[in-house]
């Protein structure tokens, strides 16, 4: 067993899963999601059609994701992210030919599976600069490049420094001290080995095991609680 890993894995369970989301909620977020890979802001109206609700019933949603750091708003109150982003970041996914964000690297690999289809993933080592490339499926990862690629991993509680918020406070991603801001590809072990020295308490995993916890973490609480699963295209069996 991964000791490190596994600690950041209940960190991340007690912290950050989404088992923590009201079970009432689970379905209108996963309905959130969806609406938003369609490459739009939602109004409050939008939101209310989501979950067959006045628009004070889809207001008082909102409120209560933005609280919890999941939920990101424009100027003009519309909902522009929660995972999915409409605000350019480090991570690129290519769905359906739409480009849209993430809010951090293990994003791309469980946002797949919510939208039942392929993404095409760009995403920027902060260390060498280089513009990693993968391929993710609700299955798993299909194709990366470089192959050796690895991801960041942080928790409260855990790493020095990280508190739960998400897109932050003031709706931003990669706020000092956040989650997201501290969640990266790395080109490789070596790529990663500067920025985990100044990071107590983070790890640096394979590609797969980031998988593998997001299945965990955020994917089968979403889906498996959001009643919203449907056919074969949703297979989540683990990738051979």
């Amino acid at each position: 067993m991964n000791e490190p890993l596994e600690r950041i894995r209940m960190a991340l369970a007690e912290s950050m899963s989404a088992l923590l989301i009201p079970p009432e909620h689970i379905a209108a977020v996963v309905a959130i999601m969806r609406a938003l890979s369609g490459g739009d802001a939602l109004s409050m109206s939008t939101v209310a059609g989501l979950i067959d609700g006045s628009d004070l019933d889809a207001e008082a949603l909102v409120q209560m994701l933005a609280q919890m750091g999941m939920l990101e708003r424009d100027a003009g109150g519309d909902v522009i992210g929660m995972v999915i982003s409409l605000q350019p970041t480090s991570h690129r996914l290519v769905v359906e030919g739409r480009t849209l964000y993430t809010w951090c690297a293990i994003d791309t690999l469980f946002v797949p599976a919510i939208l039942s289809t392929t993404a095409h993933v760009e995403s920027i080592c902060p260390d060498s600069g280089r513009t990693m490339r993968l391929v993710v499926g609700p299955s798993g990862v299909l194709h990366m490049d470089p192959p050796d690629m690895r991801v960041s991993l942080v928790a409260p509680g855990i790493t020095k420094g990280v508190d739960a918020s998400c897109c932050g406070v003031a709706g931003l991603t990669g706020v000092q001290g956040g989650f997201c801001g501290n969640v990266h590809f790395f080109a490789s072990d070596e790529a990663a080995a500067s920025w985990l020295a100044t990071h107590q308490g983070a790890v640096v995993v394979s590609v797969e095991e980031a998988f593998d916890l997001t299945r965990a973490i955020w994917t089968d609480p979403l889906l498996g609680r959001s009643g919203r699963l449907a056919g074969p295209a949703d297979d989540l069996s683990p990738s051979s």
